[in-house]
Formats: C-alpha cells, structure tokens, sequence
C-alpha cells in the first residue's frame, strides 16, 4: 500500500537500487460479491444398467384395450427414469415404438403352483413371490371381482402367461408375499396354467404400468427386431437389450 493506494507486485529486483514493478489495484475486486448466484448442486451419478423386460401377448382383461397389441413390462434398480422400445424388421432402422415412464413390479416365484382351476375361489393355494421391486397389498373379494389385483403369471415367453387375481397378500420376508385366495385363468388362460408352474416363474403386476406397444393389426405372427433399455441413451448403446419376437 503506498499513499493510500493499493498494489500488486509483479516484479522485485533488489541491487545497487530496489527495482519494483507494480500494478495498481482495486481491493474490492477481491472481495465475495454481493450478488446472489444460483447454487450448484451436484447429483449423484447412476451408470446405465441393462433393464430386464419380458412381453405379454394376453387376452382382453377390461376391454378397453387393443386387441391385437402385446404389452411390454419393465423393471431395472436403478431405475434409470424412463425406458425406451425401439422396433424393426431387421437389425437396423430401427424406430422408437414406446416410451415406458415407471417401472413395472415384477418378481419370481418361490414356491410350486398346481394346476388352475377355473371360475371358483381357490382357497387352498399360497403363491410365494419374491418382488424386485415395489409391492403388493390385500384387497376385498369384491374389489378383486371388479378387476383388483391381477397377475400375469408365466414363463418368460410372450404367449404363455395365466391371469390369475388374489384378495390376500401377506408379507413373510423383505420384498417376499404369500398371495392367496385366488382366482385362477383369468380371462381364458386357464389353459396356459392347466399343468401348474414351477419355482422361478415370473410375475407382473398388470396395474397400469406394462405397456401395450403400438402395433398394427397387419404385423401379427411377424418376427419383429426389439431393443430396450434407459431413454437417455441410443439403442445402440451396450445397455440395451436385444430380442426377435412375434406376436399373435
């Protein structure tokens, strides 16, 4: 400081005589402004993981659906916010079909299921699923008989799944349920479950969020490319997954 004034010393070089080189300054330039500025705040990253999904070719269930479209039902922790389907009919060119903006509850099935029978309650058999995400609750049986808690019950295919409705829901261990007092073969399906299913059986929860895909009534029985995965990424990405399907 120097009279009153400030500076900033670039350069000092003391010999016979002290050479300074200096830059005169304003000290408020280095004093925090008043202004206020919008915060940063940094979010976590979460790397894009593959999502597992299966299709459902299945019957009417409210009637307001389209007859001839399957439904898509997704799931992935984490949830990567939405997730896209992109179709083709060959392994290029391929074009966006459906956007999927929450996750489905899907799990698997731990114990042995016996042969369906249909149009009656069926009080004696407990489904044990172990959730992968998500949960499920009780319901009245008048609940149920108006359309509540409907399952989609098969082995990962896209034509083998029974529709099967349960009133009771207990909870046994983290994410697991015994789902009870049935009615089995919804909607028809009675056949697809006549032989029972085996532990690892998937489930999904047809609660609105599978997905029906926009397809046209002139693309059944037609093999169809499908490429899933997080919307925030191209479908060539290595997070998504490929699969050939045909729909009847």
């Amino acid at each position: 400081r120097l009279e009153g004034r400030d500076y900033r010393l670039d350069r000092l070089e003391r010999a016979d005589a002290t050479l300074v080189e200096a830059t005169r300054v304003e000290s408020g330039v280095y004093l925090p402004s008043d202004e206020s500025e919008t915060r940063v705040v940094p979010r976590p990253f979460a790397a894009p993981v593959p999502v597992f999904s299966v299709f459902l070719d299945l019957p009417l269930m409210s009637g307001e659906e389209v007859p001839h479209a399957p439904h898509v039902a997704v799931t992935a922790s984490p949830w990567p916010g939405s997730v896209a389907l992109y179709g083709s009919d060959q392994d290029a060119g391929y074009a966006l079909k459906a956007t999927v903006p929450r996750g489905a509850v899907m799990g698997e099935l731990q114990s042995p299921v016996g042969p369906a029978r249909e149009g009656v309650w069926d009080r004696g058999t407990v489904m044990r699923l172990k959730l992968a995400g998500g949960a499920v609750s009780a319901a009245s049986a008048e609940q149920v008989l108006n359309g509540a808690n409907l399952i989609a019950l098969g082995d990962g295919s896209s034509d083998r799944w029974e529709l099967i409705q349960f009133a009771e829901a207990t909870l046994v261990a983290p994410e697991t349920y015994d789902l009870s007092l049935l009615l089995r073969g919804q909607a028809g399906t009675g056949e697809v479950g006549a032989q029972g299913w085996a532990p690892g059986a998937i489930a999904v929860l047809m609660d609105g969020a599978p997905l029906q895909i926009p397809l046209s009534l002139s693309e059944r029985d037609l093999a169809r490319h499908w490429r899933i995965g997080p919307a925030t990424r191209g479908y060539d990405d290595p997070s998504y997954t490929h699969s050939v399907v045909a729909f009847a």
